[in-house]
């Protein structure tokens, strides 16, 4: 919800900007770790089943490696 209504004002966008002249020049890491923890306690957060927590989680670790990509 809050990147819905950041991204409508145009912040998340500014933002994403931002971070990409942060790294864009920089020596590229080797290795990077990635903990994937939290996602039960995201779901039931939510009401939804601690599986579904899993489901959104494996989600936006593909999000996370595209972007590890496009750098």
């Amino acid at each position: 919800m809050l990147k819905f209504l950041l991204s409508i004002l145009g912040v998340y966008r500014l933002y994403e900007k931002w971070l990409w002249y942060q790294v864009k020049d920089r020596p590229k890491p080797a290795h990077i770790g990635i903990i994937l923890d939290g996602n039960r306690r995201w779901a039931r957060s939510r009401s939804l089943d601690p599986s579904m927590g899993h489901y959104y989680g494996a989600d936006k670790t593909e999000e996370v490696l595209r972007w590890c990509l496009d750098l």
